[in-house]
Protein backbone atom coordinates (compact mmCIF):
# COMPACT_ATOMS: atom_id res chain seq x y z
CA UNK A 1 0.00 0.00 0.00
CA UNK A 2 2.83 2.39 0.83
CA UNK A 3 4.37 1.76 -2.59
CA UNK A 4 1.08 2.66 -4.25
CA UNK A 5 0.90 5.87 -2.25
CA UNK A 6 4.49 6.68 -3.26
CA UNK A 7 3.59 6.18 -6.94
CA UNK A 8 0.48 8.33 -6.48
CA UNK A 9 2.50 11.10 -4.88
CA UNK A 10 5.17 10.97 -7.60
CA UNK A 11 2.63 11.02 -10.42
CA UNK A 12 0.61 13.88 -8.95
CA UNK A 13 3.83 15.83 -8.49
CA UNK A 14 4.73 15.15 -12.15
CA UNK A 15 1.52 16.84 -13.32
CA UNK A 16 1.79 19.72 -10.81
CA UNK A 17 -0.90 18.43 -8.47
CA UNK A 18 -0.79 17.37 -4.84
CA UNK A 19 -2.60 15.01 -2.48
CA UNK A 20 -4.16 16.43 0.66
CA UNK A 21 -3.10 14.04 3.44
CA UNK A 22 -5.43 15.88 5.85
CA UNK A 23 -8.44 14.68 3.83
CA UNK A 24 -7.07 11.19 3.17
CA UNK A 25 -7.77 8.38 5.64
CA UNK A 26 -7.14 4.65 5.79
CA UNK A 27 -9.61 2.13 7.14
CA UNK A 28 -8.94 -1.56 7.75
CA UNK A 29 -12.09 -3.58 7.14
CA UNK A 30 -12.32 -6.49 9.53
CA UNK A 31 -13.23 -9.86 8.00
CA UNK A 32 -16.44 -11.53 9.13
CA UNK A 33 -14.52 -14.69 10.05
CA UNK A 34 -12.08 -14.08 12.90
CA UNK A 35 -9.69 -16.77 11.63
CA UNK A 36 -9.05 -14.55 8.55
CA UNK A 37 -7.49 -11.69 10.57
CA UNK A 38 -3.92 -11.22 9.37
CA UNK A 39 -2.75 -8.58 11.88
CA UNK A 40 -3.98 -6.51 14.81
CA UNK A 41 -1.94 -3.48 13.85
CA UNK A 42 -0.62 -1.97 10.66
CA UNK A 43 2.30 0.35 9.93
CA UNK A 44 1.64 4.03 9.42
CA UNK A 45 1.14 5.05 5.81
CA UNK A 46 2.17 8.42 4.44
CA UNK A 47 1.88 10.66 1.43
CA UNK A 48 5.23 12.39 1.16
CA UNK A 49 6.10 13.51 4.68
CA UNK A 50 2.47 13.54 5.92
CA UNK A 51 1.05 10.54 7.77
CA UNK A 52 -2.38 9.20 6.93
CA UNK A 53 -4.80 8.76 9.81
CA UNK A 54 -6.35 5.33 10.46
CA UNK A 55 -10.09 5.52 11.20
CA UNK A 56 -12.81 3.04 12.13
CA UNK A 57 -15.49 5.00 10.25
CA UNK A 58 -15.83 7.96 7.92
CA UNK A 59 -18.47 9.74 5.91
CA UNK A 60 -18.24 9.48 2.13
CA UNK A 61 -20.76 11.18 -0.14
CA UNK A 62 -23.18 11.48 2.75
CA UNK A 63 -23.01 7.83 3.77
CA UNK A 64 -21.19 6.59 6.88
CA UNK A 65 -18.84 3.69 6.17
CA UNK A 66 -17.37 1.70 9.06
CA UNK A 67 -14.83 -1.08 9.50
CA UNK A 68 -17.42 -3.60 10.72
CA UNK A 69 -19.24 -3.55 7.37
CA UNK A 70 -22.42 -2.47 9.13
CA UNK A 71 -24.60 0.48 8.23
CA UNK A 72 -26.64 0.42 11.44
CA UNK A 73 -25.07 3.67 12.70
CA UNK A 74 -25.82 5.38 9.40
CA UNK A 75 -29.42 4.15 9.38
CA UNK A 76 -29.91 5.39 12.94
CA UNK A 77 -28.39 8.76 11.99
CA UNK A 78 -30.72 9.07 8.99
CA UNK A 79 -33.72 7.98 11.07
CA UNK A 80 -33.15 10.89 13.45
CA UNK A 81 -33.59 13.32 10.54
CA UNK A 82 -36.99 11.91 9.56
CA UNK A 83 -39.86 14.10 10.70
CA UNK A 84 -42.34 11.77 12.44
CA UNK A 85 -44.97 14.50 12.91
CA UNK A 86 -46.10 14.32 9.25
Amino acid sequence: MQRLLDVLEAQTHAISMSCNAQKTVCMVVRPKRRDRIVANGFPLLSIGINSIQFVSEFQYLGHVINSCMSDDDDINREYKFVDTSV
